[in-house]
């Protein structure tokens, strides 16, 4: 039965007992029950104050009352304020001297027509205050030259509450300076060190975390105080023939430095650079020792606590050919004989060097140059073999080259005498017949400074002196080479009466006509006195004619002459064809028509 029901019987019987105003006000009282308080909970963080909500349930009749019935232990609590039909709220204010742990107080509720309803309990936790770390969000370094350091201070500052205890942790190019463990109670400071040391030459950027969601972000960069071109010192092989190179270095900070470079072994420069602020410098260094291949590495130098390198690139010396004279003399030599001269080639490079030696017309270099390779520092002897059936002086030059380096020249002189001048010393030694000589008896002088005066294709002519009296004429003889006994050649002499002999003035000439061209003779000259008797023979010298200048048709007319050949034939070919038709279309026609 609920309460309105027992409310009902209630009046029912006083009515029945007799009823009276007072006795029904108190009897309605009691049939109005007071709203329910409701128990909460709260935190708060000392030492500071919060607004603690208070809430009520069940029946609710306004204007409506909260009361507190149990104060606080370690604190104070504000008047309370509605914030709603069915809440409201009080401030809590913990006590000077309150500590971490637990309070509590009691409230109750009364509606405008109810009674107070039961006390309920609110549990508050007193808190210590997070700590709160303040700081900077980006810590700068700015420019740092490479091998120098800088230090900046990192404050943490506590604007929380308890203490906030941590490690700072920073990567390179980035450290630490000192205790890395910070401890910063509420209220206070901590200042961390932190320095940066750059080693390239770059922007740099790092963050260092401070808790789960807080960091610093560290910026700086990194530059080289000193510099030079990108290629460093490079000795080419253009600077290797100069003996020496260059490279410039700048320093780009704005104090002093000295440079102390290690140079190789085989580099000779200066152990020490100073270098004002801002100054370039140029550094001459000179190759002292042999490179035999292209030497790539790098000149370390220091200065203070930087080190670094600087790119050296050495190609070898190139290839320098040097002949053992620059003019070579052959002497001379009749027509068609051979002449011989000796050089030399020396490679005072570094590199090995292909050698090419294009030899002149008529002339045969020996041992082939061709695909020859010149190792470096060594050298090789040629011969030059020289022929010419043209009289004259001749120089020719002989050209030693190499891909790489300067050519060298040789100068090439020799003379050519026309075969009439032959000396007998020349003369090939062959033995002369076993017949008797011809006796010379006569009083001719021998005919001696014979000289060639004429020689072409098909004649010749000579001349002499014919001074002596005693002689009234010549005799030409010709000699012919015979096999004699044992297989042996002999030589023999016979009479040549085409020769046209004319005397003029102590001079005398011989003219040999209609002869082949190209064609040598070996001949000698006879004295004769008035009676004919001859005297003694001349020294054998030999006479040529030169060789005939004749039309070569070439390959490509010979070509074009059977292609038209074969045209005209071909062009024959299909006129018989066509005549043949011609006449066959005829002779149909004819019997067509009958």
């Amino acid at each position: 039965m609920n309460v309105r029901s027992k409310s009902g019987f209630l009046i029912l019987g006083m009515t029945l007992l007799g009823w009276h105003p007072a006795w029904a006000k108190e009897i309605e009282q009691v049939a109005k029950p007071p709203p329910l308080a409701k128990a909460g909970s709260a935190s708060v963080y000392l030492p500071e104050s919060a607004d603690i909500p208070l809430n009520i349930g069940g029946r609710v009749v306004e204007p409506l009352s909260f009361l507190i019935r149990k104060p606080p232990r370690h604190g104070t609590l504000g008047n309370v304020r509605q914030t709603g039909r069915t809440s409201a709220v009080v401030t809590y204010t913990p006590d000077a001297k309150a500590v971490p742990g637990e309070d509590v107080f009691t409230f109750a509720a009364q509606s405008m027509d109810s009674p107070v309803s039961a006390p309920a309990s609110v549990w508050i936790r007193l808190l210590e205050k997070p700590p709160v770390l303040e700081h900077v969000g980006v810590l700068d370094f700015g420019t740092v030259y490479l091998g120098d350091t800088a230090g900046r201070e990192l404050v943490l500052k506590n604007i929380g509450g308890g203490r906030a205890i941590g490690q700072l942790r920073a990567t390179p190019p980035w450290s630490v300076s000192g205790n890395s463990t910070y401890q910063v109670t509420s209220g206070s400071a901590a200042r961390m060190g932190l320095v940066f040391r750059p080693a390239e030459e770059r922007d740099f950027s790092d963050k260092v975390r401070l808790g789960d969601k807080a960091f610093v972000e560290l910026r700086g960069t990194g530059a080289a105080p000193i510099t030079w071109p990108k290629a460093g010192l490079v000795f080419s092989p253009e600077q290797r023939a100069k003996g020496f190179a260059e490279v410039a270095v700048t320093n780009q900070s704005p104090q002093e430095r000295t440079l102390i470079p290690e140079w190789p072994d085989f580099v000779k420069a200066p152990r020490a650079i100073p270098l004002a602020p801002g100054e370039t410098a140029v550094v001459k260094a000179e190759i002292t020792g042999p490179v035999t291949n292209v030497f790539q590495g790098s000149v370390n130098f220091r200065f203070g606590n930087f080190t670094g390198g600087i790119p050296l690139t050495v190609y070898p010396q190139p290839a320098r050919l040097v002949l053992s004279e620059s003019t070579l003399e052959l002497g001379d030599a009749p027509k068609g004989k051979e002449l011989r001269g000796k050089f030399t080639v020396k490679n005072t490079g570094e590199t090995d060097a292909p050698i090419s030696i294009p030899a002149p017309d008529e002339m045969l270099i020996t041992p082939d140059p061709r695909n020859l390779v010149l190792e470096a520092g060594g050298e090789r002897a040629f011969e030059i073999r020289f022929s010419s059936f043209k009289p004259g002086r001749h120089s020719e030059t002989i050209v030693v080259r190499t891909p790489a380096g300067e050519p060298a020249q040789l100068q090439v002189h020799a003379s050519v005498r026309d075969t009439t001048s032959l000396s007998v010393e020349k003369f090939l030694a062959i033995p002369e017949s076993d017949r008797a000589p011809e006796p010379t008896a006569g009083n001719a002088a021998p005919v001696t400074e014979i000289s060639p005066a004429l020689s072409t294709p098909h004649e010749i002519e000579i001349s002499w002196k014919a001074t002596s009296p005693e002689t009234a004429g010549f005799r030409i003889e010709r000699r012919r080479i015979s096999i004699g006994k044992d297989d042996r050649p002999l030589a023999e002499w016979f009479p040549w009466p085409e020769a046209r002999v004319r005397s003029d003035n102590g001079t005398a000439r011989a003219r040999f006509e209609r002869l082949p061209e190209n064609t040598r003779w070996t001949i000698r000259i006879i004295g004769l006195d008035a009676l004919g008797n001859p005297g003694p023979a001349s020294l054998p010298f030999q006479i040529s004619t030169q060789p005939g200048k004749h039309f070569v048709v070439p390959v490509w007319a010979w070509l074009g002459l059977l292609a038209a050949a074969v045209a005209g034939v071909i062009r024959l070919a299909i006129h018989r064809r066509k005549a043949l038709l011609a006449r066959e279309d005829a002779r149909r026609t004819r019997i067509e028509a009958k």
